[in-house]
């Protein structure tokens, strides 16, 4: 019988950028607010998030894009940029939110 032992489980590669980020985002957010992770870890993830942000084709309607930008000044401790970006984020929900509704 062979053994498992050894063997890990690896994610596979991503299809796009984005869904590489909204892994790191998730990822990230895990560290920084689950229960019995400490926040500093969250930080391993910082340069892979630079990485990834720069890759990104311009768009700046892209709520994901904020949500990895706001992340990115907080783990760099820019609160200040970090809280521009989470409001750019809600601006762009809310947006989208209203075009739902209204069927636009």
């Amino acid at each position: 019988m062979p053994s498992k032992q050894g063997t890990q489980k690896t994610r596979s590669p991503f299809r796009t950028v984005w869904g590489e980020l909204q892994y790191v985002c998730a990822k990230i957010h895990q560290l920084r607010y689950g229960k019995g992770h400490k926040a500093s870890s969250a930080s391993h993830y910082l340069p892979r998030l630079d990485r990834i942000l720069r890759k990104l084709p311009e768009n700046d309607m892209a709520i994901l894009r904020e949500e990895g930008l706001a992340q990115l000044h907080e783990l760099k401790g820019n609160k200040s940029a970090a809280i521009k970006h989470r409001r750019r984020e809600i601006q762009l929900m809310q947006k989208l939110h209203d075009e739902v509704k209204n069927g636009t």
